[in-house]
């Protein structure tokens, strides 16, 4: 269980996700660094989806 709230949560993955661009873009297309955040993008959307199915069978069970 995380300490976080999702809202805090969703802004960290933000700040890694503009950080990382900012950081890298000396190095990288910017093509290429836009996959990458749409990536991370799509696996914190798939987390929290995860999240809330986990918590919808719970309480489905209860």
């Amino acid at each position: 269980m995380s300490l976080l709230s999702d809202s805090d949560l969703k802004e960290i993955h933000k700040k890694i996700i503009d950080s990382t661009i900012k950081n890298c873009g000396q190095f990288y297309n910017a093509r290429i660094l836009e996959a990458i955040k749409m990536r991370w993008i799509k696996i914190y959307e798939q987390k929290l989806r995860n999240k809330v199915d986990l918590h919808s069978k719970k309480y489905i069970h209860i």
